[in-house]
């Protein structure tokens, strides 16, 4: 009985290690191709359409300057968001200024997305914006684009007349950790009339 047990383990041991010579020898390279399309945030400003005086314009930020007076005391300025990214992104909107008195309301609405700009949404004159605007910003997908009108309404004067007040508007595209902004700074100052 023993030289059985014997006999049996001298079988399963020659027959491991001719299946472990078997299997060292056998070898296969494999070579996997693929694409790799990772996500890219980027959006532009697109256009503007505006009355007040454009300081300094590129693809991430405009900056504005105009005036008011008690008969001009609502500006509009309508913007072109462009996603030129790879991926849909969340617009988040802040907005800053110096104007501890609250002298100034801003208002925003938002346009779209469109593939296209839509003539009644863009061509109209900045102290009318189309109506029909949302007042939070829709996701925006890849290659659309959003139309934001933001007013900016004076509701007391300015005094003294030199004073100047800045308003900056952030607009901010998320995709997860990912995020990319578009700045309007405003500068306004009071004139006599």
């Amino acid at each position: 009985m023993h030289k059985k047990i014997l006999t049996v383990f001298a079988v399963l041991l020659l027959t491991l290690a001719i299946t472990g010579y078997a299997y060292t020898k056998w070898q296969e390279t494999l070579q996997i191709q693929g694409t790799l399309n990772s996500a890219k945030v980027q959006i532009t400003l697109q256009a503007h359409n505006t009355t007040l005086q454009v300081i300094e314009q590129t693809t991430h930020k405009l900056w504005l300057r105009g005036t008011m007076n008690s008969q001009n005391k609502t500006l509009w300025t309508g913007i072109i968001i462009n996603n030129t990214g790879t991926t849909p992104v969340t617009i988040t909107q802040t907005t800053q200024t110096n104007d501890t008195q609250n002298r100034f309301q801003t208002q925003t609405l938002y346009y779209g997305p469109y593939a296209t700009v839509p003539p009644e949404k863009w061509d109209n004159s900045p102290t009318l914006p189309p109506s029909g605007g949302a007042s939070s910003p829709p996701e925006l997908p890849a290659q659309k684009i959003l139309i934001t009108w933001q007013n900016i309404t004076m509701l007391t004067e300015l005094i003294p007349v030199d004073t100047a007040i800045e308003i900056t508007v952030t607009y901010t595209a998320t995709f997860q950790s990912w995020t990319e902004t578009i700045t309007i700074k405003y500068t306004i100052t009071r004139t006599i009339g």
